[in-house]
């Protein structure tokens, strides 16, 4: 097994076909069926499922393909360390970054302490579209990830640090039927969907917005789940619905988005440090010193 082989093998299952993944990496369609072939036969499995115009994946080839991916994130995770290594730096961080997401001031404070305090460590940054960040922690991929809780689909396996709270806050846009009415209350908007992004379809963020309704004796939300907060901000943006969110997903807020705050601070998210219980890399610890330092 080679890491060309590993490289055609990744591509074909992203594009499924031959032909796309032989023009994307530059070489020649049988080139890439005969290395596929040589693959299947040293695995000693079927890893395609060969169709006229595509191919897709085995069940023992989506196995495969985790495990490549896997193994690509440790080798990165290699060379960004020995890259340090030769820039003169005597340690590495990852912090991971949901890319659709705003990162508070408070945390790049803490990232400005840190690297004043430590300038010999390396920081790399890697931002993701809504995305489970667990499987990067637990492998070390990432080393740090500040987050909701309730963005994570497990924690088992992930040591946490309390970082804070933020409060919540219903966004509407000026083009709501609503928008005009005066004395404006949450129960309003019982009617209207309550839009989402994917990454808060979890058990934790239900539940939150369960115990929202619950306060107010209220029915359950009517919640969509669409793909990014921009395709959030769109929805409300023209006058479709709301969206239950806070200040650390939506920093800065269009002219045109209005918020409407919850009586109480029964509605504040905490906000969390993540990484992995099996991450032995000691500039961990010194950033999480940093954080508690910083929290308090």
């Amino acid at each position: 097994m080679t890491t060309k082989q590993i490289e055609i093998y990744l591509e074909v299952a992203l594009t499924g076909s031959f032909t796309m993944a032989a023009e994307r990496l530059f070489v020649s369609q049988p080139t890439v069926s005969r290395q596929m072939a040589l693959l299947e036969e040293e695995i000693g499995y079927s890893l395609f499922v060969r169709g006229n115009n595509n191919v897709h994946l085995t069940p023992e080839g989506e196995v495969l393909k985790k495990t490549f991916e896997k193994l690509n994130q440790i080798l990165d995770r290699g060379i960004r360390e020995i890259k340090s290594i030769s820039d003169g730096h005597q340690g590495h961080l990852a912090l991971g970054f949901i890319s659709d997401i705003c990162v508070p001031d408070f945390f790049l404070h803490v990232l400005d302490v840190f690297q004043k305090k430590y300038p010999w460590v390396d920081i790399s940054f890697v931002g993701k579209p809504y995305t489970d960040f667990a499987t990067d922690l637990e492998d070390g991929a990432i080393d740090v990830l500040l987050a909701h809780e309730m963005e994570l689909s497990r924690t088992e396996k992930l040591h946490s640090m309390f970082v804070g709270e933020v409060d919540t806050y219903l966004y509407y846009g000026i083009r709501n039927p609503l928008a005009g009415k005066r004395d404006l209350k949450i129960e309003d908007f019982m009617e209207q969907t309550n839009w989402s992004p994917l990454a808060a379809n979890t058990e934790s963020q239900r539940r939150h917005l369960k115990d929202i309704s619950d306060r107010y004796n209220l029915p359950e939300f009517k919640t969509e789940y669409t793909e990014s907060t921009n395709s959030v901000l769109f929805h409300i943006r023209m006058g479709d619905g709301f969206a239950i969110m806070d200040p650390f997903v939506v920093q800065s807020i269009p002219n045109d988005v209005l918020k409407l705050g919850f009586p109480d601070d029964s509605c504040k998210i905490e906000q969390s440090l993540f990484w992995g219980k099996e991450n032995i890399n000691p500039c961990v610890r010194l950033f999480c010193e940093c954080m508690k330092a910083h929290v308090g």
